[in-house]
């Protein structure tokens, strides 16, 4: 790491990181892989086609 360019502290850092648990979970749980991605927007096209009022995040696709 130090041929990287990352000091000592930010070595200390990394290693804390990957001993904590609750950081590596929170990591995992922000991620969402393409399959889970596309669920949640096809959901939320269904329900804005059944309420006739255009997806929040329509804009964002286009």
């Amino acid at each position: 790491m130090l041929e990287q360019g990352v000091n000592m502290a930010g070595i200390k850092k990394v290693f804390d990181m990957k001993k904590n648990p609750a950081v590596l979970a929170a990591q995992a749980k922000q991620e969402l892989s393409d399959s889970e991605l596309r669920k949640v927007l096809r959901e939320e096209m269904k329900m804005a086609q059944g309420q006739q009022k255009p997806s929040l995040r329509q804009g964002d696709l286009s």
